[in-house]
């Protein structure tokens, strides 16, 4: 239901008009597909053929803007592998099925630009994820965050960019609870004093 390639153009004009310095993205997948698919066979091989990556379309929406950004800071999420129905086999009746592999992950990107730079980078999954059972397999959602220290138009700030896990009931409003303590927890361990600390979401 989602049709990114339009989203993307959407995000870009918005972009384009209000020209941000540093862009926090989460929910960045890649959608690759294997057909016919192993998954039920042992998943030998992991699905390689890329069906959508949101952030190359996105970047080049941005190009095609003549808006250039670079990614700062990149953490590699969820990345899970399931089947799916992509015919029936000649008697019409029988599934073919492939296989479908979603990879996430949150991106800190910064505009290409003399006055913009960054340096220290962190990027980590939390300790505690969220598990969910699909067709009887209990399937852990990672999620992360990633951190990068920008120097803007002459000052430095923390960009901190992260995904919490989602839900409104137990046990997701509980997780998402504990995976803020767990940031807070590393944003002070590892933050000057002195640097202001943005944290998108």
């Amino acid at each position: 239901q989602t049709n990114f390639p339009e989203r993307a153009g959407a995000l870009a004009d918005e972009i384009e008009r209000r020209k941000p310095d540093v862009i926090g993205l989460q929910e960045v997948s890649t959608w690759r597909t294997q057909i016919p698919g192993d998954f039920l066979s042992g998943n030998q091989e992991q699905a390689s053929d890329v069906a959508y990556d949101f952030l190359a379309i996105l970047l080049a929406q941005l190009e095609a803007r003549d808006l250039h950004y670079s990614v700062a800071a990149s953490v590699d999420n969820a990345d899970l592998e399931l089947p799916m129905i992509v015919g029936f086999q000649a008697d019409g009746m029988t599934p073919a099925f492939g296989d479908l592999r979603l990879s996430d992950r949150d991106v800190i990107l910064i505009k290409d630009s003399p006055r913009i730079s960054y340096s220290t980078t962190i990027e980590n999954n939390f300790t505690v994820n969220g598990v969910t059972a699909i067709g009887g397999t209990s399937i852990e959602f990672t999620r992360g965050y990633a951190i990068a220290d920008i120097h803007v138009r002459g000052a430095d700030y923390r960009f901190v960019n992260t995904h919490l896990e989602t839900g409104g009931t137990e046990p997701y409003i509980t997780l998402q609870a504990v995976q803020m303590n767990e940031l807070l927890q590393v944003i002070e361990a590892t933050t000057p004093e002195s640097l202001p600390v943005v944290l998108l979401g």
